[in-house]
């Protein structure tokens, strides 16, 4: 009878030990993350392939989150201020075609940050300082800060397209929305035009004047 007892209270959840616990957790957590990287590979094709459509190359204006690393002028003396981070470097994320041009993918590449103004800009962006690969074949924990990341990355994707857009209205002399950002590489970032108060679309519109 005493045998009996003793193997009923083994058995029973409040039997469970702590660590035997945790460990069950995390192999149920694992069979699930598992499930979940298939889901997500599918939701990266499907995305790789709708964005391919517009063919415009973008980049994440914050390096990834995960393996960022803090740079720091040399040491600071004894008796002086603490120092303090003169940039970083890590990883972008983005969207840009293979060599080639041919495919387009999600990709990460190796750059920098200097904080304050430089004498390029004063946009405290990430400069490449590396090759892009592609973001499939990196670590489970790059591709999960990249998730995190997309719709900053699509909002750059966005952002260029109307640029874009933007651009080449004005240069045919069509309408224009009115706080259009021109970024593109053959005009000044950061510029805002005031063509016209019609929005993009508007074919009913009288065009502005030229001058």
């Amino acid at each position: 009878m005493r045998k009996a007892s003793e193997k009923s209270s083994q058995d029973s959840p409040s039997a469970i030990s702590p660590v035997e616990g945790k460990i069950r957790r995390i192999e149920e957590l694992a069979t699930q993350l598992a499930g979940e990287d298939e889901r997500l590979e599918t939701f990266w094709q499907e995305l790789t392939r709708r964005l391919s459509l517009a063919e415009v190359e973008a980049w994440a204006d914050d390096l990834l989150e995960f393996g960022c690393e803090l740079l720091f002028d040399e040491d600071t003396p004894d008796g002086e201020e603490p120092r303090t981070s003169s940039g970083a470097r890590g990883l972008q994320f983005g969207f840009a075609p293979l060599p080639g041009g041919e495919r387009w993918s999600f990709r990460v590449r190796p750059a920098s940050v200097v904080h304050g103004s430089t004498i390029y800009s004063s946009l405290e962006k990430p400069e490449p300082n590396g090759e892009s690969r592609a973001l499939e074949q990196e670590p489970r924990a790059v591709r999960l800060a990249a998730l995190q990341q997309l719709p900053e990355l699509l909002d750059c994707v966005l952002g260029s397209l109307n640029d874009t857009v933007a651009v080449a209205r004005i240069a045919l002399g069509d309408p224009v929305e009115t706080n259009a950002l021109v970024s593109s590489p053959f005009s000044q970032r950061g510029r805002r035009t005031q063509a016209s108060v019609v929005k993009i679309g508007d074919s009913n519109a009288a065009k502005p004047p030229r001058s």
